[in-house]
């Protein structure tokens, strides 16, 4: 079972390199992502897919999204990659979680690829105001 392995194995450096990698790919605007209002997803050029599945704050006033885990899938369905969020909390310092390293990473790519998806809005927002 591939998912208990990586579970296991969380802090692997190659899977921290892959996610860091995937990270500096995407900072130098080289991995673009589709956004879905339940997926952020990108397609390398073999077809391997980048996905984070969106989850909904579990306050109903919080607007905002987090993600609910992360997946780098192969064409043929196998997963390389598979993490699960530790917490959606939307304050870290209430809770008392140790997040891993490579979770940490994915967070991190994630805020980037969230960030850009706000950007995406304000360039459309200019080019309307444009017309």
């Amino acid at each position: 079972m591939a998912n208990a392995f990586l579970t296991f194995f969380e802090d692997d450096p190659k899977q921290i390199e892959l996610v860091n990698t995937v990270t500096e790919k995407t900072l130098q605007g080289k991995l673009l992502w589709n956004k879905s209002t339940t997926t952020y997803e990108a397609t390398l050029p073999n077809r391997v897919e980048l996905i984070f599945a969106l989850s909904n704050s579990f306050l109903p006033f919080v607007k905002t999204k987090t993600w609910a885990h992360f997946v780098v899938r192969q064409p043929n369905g196998n997963d390389v990659l598979k993490i699960e969020q530790t917490s959606s909390f939307p304050f870290p310092q209430v809770e008392n979680v140790t997040k891993s390293r490579l979770e940490t990473a994915v967070e991190r790519l994630f805020d980037i690829v969230n960030n850009a998806a706000k950007g995406e809005v304000e360039k459309v927002i200019d080019q309307l105001k444009n017309l």
